[in-house]
């Protein structure tokens, strides 16, 4: 059974089965779930505080509102986030809470693009110097 809408059918499709079975495989991938996931990557001030404790390891929260621009407050909400997301874990000292990043599978993707990146700004060179 062909699940392509009835108006996108007429709209020269190569490969119609192909295109039924990418439908009917997302089905079974929580789509909503996985793009709430990587929403902290995409918001700047939180990849700001992973790419710090990425690059530093752990940091405490002052130190990260430092970071991340904003108040104390502010920072600690984007950590309770992350941590809700299990891509920071804390350690208390005292009063002090420090931070550092988790080896969740989406802070591993942001760990390989992160260690991805000289390699792409060389290529991207290369390529313009060549052009």
């Amino acid at each position: 059974m062909h699940r392509i809408p009835a108006e996108r059918a007429g709209e020269g499709l190569y490969d119609a089965d192909a295109i039924c079975d990418a439908l009917s495989a997302q089905d079974h991938v929580p789509l909503d779930r996985i793009a709430r996931d990587f929403a902290p990557l995409a918001d700047r001030t939180k990849l700001r505080i992973l790419v710090s404790l990425l690059q530093i390891g752990e940091l405490c929260v002052a130190d990260l509102a430092v970071v991340s621009g904003l108040s104390v407050s502010a920072t600690s909400h984007a950590l309770r986030e992350l941590s809700a997301r299990s891509m920071v874990t804390v350690r208390r000292d005292g009063r002090r809470a420090f931070y550092r990043a988790t080896d969740s599978p989406y802070v591993a993707f942001l760990r390989s693009l992160l260690a991805d990146l000289p390699a792409r700004a060389h290529r991207h060179h290369r390529h313009v110097t060549a052009s």
